[in-house]
This record gives structure tokens, sequence and C-alpha cells, in this order.
């Protein structure tokens, strides 16, 4: 008889622990689909891990990294956003004041790297900025012919330092080119998306991502076109939810196409970043609440058995 009642204890001792845990599991899971930000749409970001000059054929790899970019680009499926930070270098003293909080408070003006935000034209139009001086980038800013300076738009920062139409020579990508001062956005501008988000751009330069209408000649020319269209590979996909599965298909025979091995897909719902995972977060969900459900069940069953029991003797 007491190894009975020590049995029906231990039973309910572990009802009681499956019910707790399976509750805290149900209510954990709900909790981080609640505030699952996005219901009608989701953000992705790709990013490339590769060194792409680490290859046994640059110009082939180059021509993956264009013919990727244009299938991405030209797809209807869902909206593409080049968005990538590529700082500029300067190797000549004086030649850039960098206006950076840290350099204004020192009074230190010289910088060999320099903060640089490069975007789309579809970026710009959706972050709605507008420019203290000067104006904001156009079509034809998005396209580089070969000589052609590079237009670009500077943080609100260095408004007292630069003026508009200002020329100068910065590296980038291990190649030089000559930017030239477009216009000076305001000080409310910034970046805002879930997977990058810059709440001010005050210290940055904003760059086109162009296209290049020429085919430069030299090494350093070719290393920098190759490493260019590797970034506008890099970038952010807005698709509606249903669409999803059906995008992260379309890009998997993209990376077999191309042979892309190293590209890292996240997205900033909770729900599908689980998902490409293989966990699937609302069958976890369903299944807690179930086995708690039944788990309750048994454990008052359990109850009202030894209560006849006690009852019965």
């Amino acid at each position: 008889m007491v190894m009975r009642q020590i049995k029906y204890k231990i039973g309910i001792f572990h009802f009681i622990l499956l019910m707790f845990f399976s509750l805290a599991a149900c209510l954990l899971v709900s909790r981080m689909l609640r505030y699952d930000q996005h219901q009608d749409f989701v953000e992705i970001r790709i990013m490339n891990e590769e060194n792409p000059l680490e290859t046994d054929n640059s110009q082939k790899t180059l021509e993956r990294f264009k013919s990727f970019y244009s299938d991405i680009k030209n797809s209807t499926e869902f909206q593409y956003n080049e968005i990538s930070t590529q700082p500029l270098y300067s190797d000549t003293e004086g030649l850039f004041i960098h206006m950076s909080e840290d350099s204004v408070r020192k009074n230190e003006s010289l910088s060999d790297s320099i903060g640089c935000i490069q975007v789309s034209k579809n970026v710009q139009d959706q972050m709605e900025w507008t420019c203290t001086e000067g104006s904001l980038l156009e079509e034809s800013d998005f396209h580089l012919s070969e000589g052609a300076y590079i237009p670009i738009l500077l943080g609100a920062n260095y408004g007292s330092t630069y003026r508009i139409g200002e020329t100068f020579k910065l590296s980038y990508l291990y190649q030089d080119y000559t930017f030239q001062v477009k216009g000076i956005l305001d000080p409310s501008a910034g970046i805002r998306y879930s997977l990058f988000y810059r709440g001010k751009i005050d210290d940055t330069i904003i760059m086109p991502s162009f296209d290049m209408l020429y085919t430069p000649e030299e090494k350093d020319g070719f290393v920098s076109e190759l490493l260019h269209y590797s970034n506008k590979t890099c970038g952010y996909i807005l698709v509606d939810t249903d669409k999803y599965k059906q995008t992260e298909q379309m890009f998997s025979e993209w990376f077999e196409k191309y042979n892309f091995n190293d590209y890292t897909w996240s997205t900033d719902s909770v729900y599908l970043s689980y998902l490409h995972l293989g966990i699937n977060l609302k069958l976890i969900r369903y299944f807690s609440a179930a086995v708690f459900l039944v788990s309750t069940a048994a454990f008052v069953k359990l109850l009202l058995l030894l209560k006849k029991r006690k009852s019965n003797s």
C-alpha cells in the first residue's frame, strides 16, 4: 500500500514537471511569435562571406557576380535594396577632413578611414532624405563612366567644411577615385531597416552603388571592379511573407547555379529565421500546448483516482 502511494506521488510529480515545462515552452514560443515584426512582409539579408580574390579564375568569378546581380536586380518577385558599409581611405595627409564626433571634440581633422555607406537609388527614395544644400543623387549618378567623378552626399556634420561641387580623391576598394560633393544631408537623415539601422548618418558619406559602364584595364582597377560587384550582391530583400519560401528556393537555385557556397541568409522574422534552420516554431507551440492539455487531463484524472481510493479505504 505504501509503495503504491509512493508511485502515485512520483507520477504526480512527473505530471507537474511535464505541465510546467510544456506550458513554459508554449508561452515562450507564443511570445516570440507575437513580437515578430513583419506579418505582411519580411526583410532578408544576404551576405557573401567568401573572399572574391581567392579564386583560380578572377575573370570568371567577376562574370558570375555580374550575372547573379543581374538576376537579383531584375527579379519581379521581390524588392532588392543595395546597402553596404564600405570605408574609404585617405593616403595623403590633409586630403580629407573627417568630421566624426571624436575628431571634432579633440580638434583632430585628419583621418585615414572614412565611414561610407553605399546605397542604390531605391534605398535613397525609400529613406525620403532631404538636403540642406545641393540635391540628392539622380538616376544618372548610379552609372559610372571611365574617368568620371563619383557624386556623393555628405552627412550634416560635413556641412561647415565642404561645399557643393568640391572634389577630392579617396581610395575605394584599392583604387583611387575622384569624388564630388552633390548634396549635404539634413541632420534628420538616417537609414531605418530592421537589419540595417543607422538612426543618424551625420558623420557618413553616402555613395551610389553604381554600375560600371567601362572595363578597367589595369590590375588594381580589375580588383576594384571584382570587389565592387561582390558588394552589390550583398543587400536586403523585401518580400511578401507568403512568398518567402518561394524566394528562398529561388536563391538556393541561384547559389547552386553560380557555385556560391558562402552566402549567409538572415531575416528579421523570428518565425522565418528558425524555419530556415529547420525549426518550426508554430508546430512547437501547437505541440507544447497539446502536451500541456493532455498532461493536465492525466494529472486531474490521477488526483480523482487517488481521492476515490482514499474514500474507499
